[in-house]
């Protein structure tokens, strides 16, 4: 039970960051670039395929301009 809700949550975060990140005008080639991690990386992050670092969602919502909250809200 406990790994689908990790796996949902990834997922929400994912999309989370995507919209943002489009929001912001970001392709994902341009902001993978500005976190120093692979385009790759970065897609399986956005679609909850890729358990991320807590330093690595810092980096991400700093280049963002935005709160970590806002990645983890789940609708």
């Amino acid at each position: 039970m406990r790994k689908k809700e990790n796996l949902a949550f990834l997922v929400s975060v994912g999309k989370n960051l995507r919209v943002i990140r489009i929001s912001k005008g970001f392709t994902q080639r341009a902001f993978a670039f500005s976190c120093d991690i692979e385009p790759g990386s970065l897609n399986r992050i956005e679609h909850g395929k890729s358990n991320t670092s807590l330093s690595l969602v810092k980096t991400m919502c700093d280049v963002l301009g935005i709160k970590p909250v806002l990645l983890f809200e789940i609708p």
